[in-house]
């Protein structure tokens, strides 16, 4: 049963209003704005300006002077998408007009939909040409598409969820035109092209509602179209056919000789590579590289059978004629090539920065040798020259074809070399990410100036695991170094702080198994660090999940080791301070405030003494200080705490600062100091609901509006608003939030307090249905989370809900 929010219309409202209405921009040619559907018209007045294209730079700059037209194909493609009979009746189609590429890897079928994606991108208002192959990388696509369309203020921290949610918004209803204008009830004519989706359920987390748009869908998958969605037609690509594929060969080994014997040979090297376009420019490539005509290639190797046992030489090289020519020519001739390859092989195929590729230049291989810029582009450039890569001329950036990347890495595992790539791609990615947690300073938590590297990196964090997972469950022995499990404890902590902190869990529990398995080649004082870390991670999970005792749990045994360990070298460092942090924390979950006061006051003590000391690095034990006075009804020594607190952070950076989560973490925790006083005298309530309006805004800036932080933010402002009466606003806040927080399990606890607020809130409106569905809601979680204390939905009470969360904070 989906959950009875109360007005979808408004629910858009509170959406288009936390982006932000920005100031309108002129525009000149045709635009339009986004209107949502809905009884009320609260629209973005900023102009977009129409035509649009995306395309992914890689494909943008690829040259097409080989491409084979594959007419047939392309006017099937026209007919479904553009198709000439209109829907029974005159009536609009119940969804967009779609059509499905289908096909083995390499076959053509990116080509092919690329080739009608240039033909319509000047007959239509918008053209989007993304990557479906991953959830990361479609809503990096989406999130570009939003910023690019002004759809989304820019100047706002980079929210990825936010950010692809509105474009995905957008694209159920592209109204062109203002209120009023000839144009106000006339829709964007729009293009969208998923190239390699691979799961249904990515597709369907992404699809655009509405009926006014085109989708081209390619994927090996032939059942690949989202579930609830009519049949549309669909198209098996096969090899090109004989004629069109000796065109393509010819072109690519730039001979065009036209005789008999040039025809015969070309047609049988074609047939041998069965017509799929990415081997047959590969062989031309492989042609053109050896300086031979086809007639003397076809001469030499007289048949497929002769050239396979040539090639493989007894290894048993999967049987793939042009890529095993590749690979052994580059393996026995051009081995910085090959290198680069099977680097390349390891990363997210669709979009490998030149960043990421040139930024180890600077640093030694750990054999010792250096590849550097001018070595690495040369390499590169015989990749290209052999069809194996695209790159974009604009920015340097790679692609690599999904089907070469499985090749190459079973090309590698015949050669015993699967441990030495792996970790060579662990190494490129290790160079390039932002890292929190090595050499870790007081202070740097939670500092969104790494984000945007991250963000860049990630993805390839995560083909490196799926790589390693998938090895490891068939048998492929992987050599890992301590390096790969680190990696996967700072992408972990990177989702934490993303407000993703369901995705952080797997990544964890990877790390901590790796650890494990490299345990007996390592000595003691390594293996208690290892420890330490996994302990580190598992507590910012528990925080994220409200879950107290493991919060005590894993920080005490982090404390001990991390005591122990300071003990034995008689010294302090920044991370002893943390640990005497987390575990005042878990003293504090289970209210046991003297001996988290204790704990938080050593804490300060250490940091006090560390070298480069500044005020700014006591806000975690300040931080938490406040808030432990105030759960003691101490008001006036957590006020003056956190106000301390305020000025240190005010005068290291800026009032209010947004280079991290902890100055709006400040003003949530005086907001709740202030509501729990409820000093009318003092005006508590309105200064405390002004302290979360104003974490709320920081929050936004730092993280953007759907971030979890913020959601929790606004809760608080709603919590503020039904205690100074006004409901109709808390009602409003608390549709936003729960829409975006409610389906992610680790966060129940909070959703509990969420729809017991809601729940009220809708109960003063007169709503009783709706309202006792969000109470049965809270009472299912209370009573699985706090199972020794069963309540019913007569006896569920406000301190019942509070108890899910003794410990309050960001």
């Amino acid at each position: 049963m989906n959950p009875p929010f109360r007005d979808q219309s408004a629910q858009r409202s509170v959406w288009l209003d936390s982006l932000g209405s920005l100031s309108s921009e002129s525009s000149t040619g045709r635009s339009f704005v986004k209107i949502p559907p809905g009884d009320s018209l609260i629209w973005n007045e900023r102009l977009v300006r129409l035509p649009f294209v995306h395309v992914p730079s890689v494909l943008s700059s690829r040259q097409s002077e080989c491409f084979q037209p594959r007419n047939m194909e392309m006017e099937l493609i026209e007919a479904a998408l553009f198709p000439k009979q209109l829907h029974p009746d005159g009536q609009h189609m119940p969804d967009h007009h779609i059509c499905t590429i289908t096909g083995l890897g390499g076959v053509g079928k990116t080509e092919l939909s690329f080739r009608f994606f240039t033909k319509c991108k000047d007959n239509l208002d918008a053209v989007f040409f993304v990557t479906a192959g991953s959830e990361s990388r479609l809503r990096e696509e989406y999130s570009q598409i939003a910023t690019k369309l002004g759809l989304v203020d820019s100047s706002v921290h980079h929210d990825l969820e936010a950010y692809s949610e509105a474009f995905r918004i957008w694209l159920a209803n592209p109204i062109r035109g203002i209120p009023g204008s000839s144009t106000a009830h006339t829709t964007a004519s729009w293009l969208l092209v998923y190239d390699n989706a691979e799961s249904t359920d990515t597709l369907e987390k992404f699809w655009p509602g509405g009926n006014s748009g085109k989708i081209l869908i390619t994927s090996r998958n032939p059942l690949i179209t989202p579930r609830g969605i009519p049949s549309s037609p669909s198209i098996r690509l096969e090899g090109l056919p004989t004629k069109d594929a000796v065109r393509l060969l010819q072109s690519c080994s730039n001979d065009y000789k036209n005789d008999a014997q040039s025809m015969r040979d070309a047609t049988q090297l074609v047939a041998w590579a069965e017509g799929f376009p990415i081997a047959v420019k590969q062989l031309g490539s492989i042609i053109l590289s050896e300086h031979m005509t086809i007639s003397q290639f076809r001469h030499v190797w007289t048949t497929k059978h002769k050239l396979l046992r040539r090639l493989s030489d007894g290894q048993g090289v999967k049987d793939n004629l042009v890529a095993v020519w590749a690979l052994e020519n580059l393996y026995k001739q051009h081995k910085n090539s090959f290198e680069l390859l099977g680097v390349l092989s390891m990363l997210d195929p669709e979009l490998i920065t030149h960043e990421l590729l040139t930024m180890r230049s600077q640093l030694a291989e750990r054999n010792g040798s250096l590849m550097d810029e001018a070595l690495y582009i040369a390499s590169r450039k015989k990749l290209t020259d052999m069809s194996l890569i695209d790159v974009s001329r604009e920015t340097g950036d790679l692609r690599i074809h999904r089907l070469v990347q499985d090749l190459v890495r079973h090309f590698i595992i015949q050669k015993g070399q699967a441990s030495t790539f792996f970790n060579k791609a662990v190494g490129y990615v290790e160079s390039m990410w932002s890292f929190l947690n090595r050499n870790y300073i007081t202070g740097t938590a939670t500092n969104i100036e790494r984000w945007g590297t991250c963000r860049r990196v990630f993805p390839h964090i995560l083909h490196l695991r799926d790589i390693y997972e998938d090895w490891t469950n068939s048998g492929v022995v992987v050599a890992i170094t301590m390096e790969l499990p680190e990696l996967f404890l700072e992408a972990a902590q990177y989702c934490n702080e993303r407000g993703t902190g369901h995705a952080a869990t797997a990544l964890v529990e990877l790390a901590d198994t790796m650890y494990r398995s490299l345990s007996f080649k390592q000595p003691l004082v390594t293996l208690d660090e290892n420890r330490a870390k996994i302990c580190r991670a598992r507590i910012g999970l528990a925080v994220s999940s409200r879950e107290g005792q493991d919060v005590f749990n894993f920080a005490q045994e982090a404390f001990e080791i991390e005591k122990h360990q300071h003990q034995d070298k008689d010294m302090s460092s920044s991370i002893l301070a943390v640990a005497y942090n987390d575990l005042a924390t878990g003293w504090a979950f289970r209210q046991e405030w003297e001996a988290a006061i204790e704990l938080l006051t050593e804490s300060k003590k250490i940091r006090e003494r560390l070298p480069g000391f500044t005020r700014d690095k006591l806000f975690s034990p300040l931080y938490h200080l406040g808030i432990v006075y105030h759960h003691q009804g101490n008001f006036d020594a957590a006020e003056a705490t956190l106000k301390q607190a305020i000025e240190d952070r005010s005068a290291a950076f800026r009032p209010k600062d947004t280079r991290s989560i902890r100055s709006a973490a400040l003003y949530y925790a005086f907001g709740n100091m202030r509501l729990d006083r409820g000093d009318r005298r003092r005006g508590d309530l309105m200064k405390a609901l002004n302290d979360f309006k104003t974490a709320v805004a920081i929050a936004t800036a730092c993280m953007g509006a759907r971030n979890r932080t913020t959601l929790l933010c606004q809760y608080q402002v709603a919590r503020a608003s039904m205690m100074l009466q006004d409901y109709a606003t808390a009602r409003d806040l608390l549709d936003e939030v729960l829409t975006y927080s409610m389906d992610k399990p680790m966060y129940e606890r909070d959703t509990a307090r969420m729809a017991y607020s809601y729940a009220h809130c809708l109960e003063v409106h007169g709503m009783q249905e709706e309202s006792l569905w969000w109470l049965k809601k809270a009472l299912g979680i209370h009573n699985r989370k706090r199972a020794g204390n069963i309540r019913t939905l007569e006896t569920l009470t406000e301190a019942d809900i509070a108890a899910l969360i003794p410990y309050d904070f960001l």
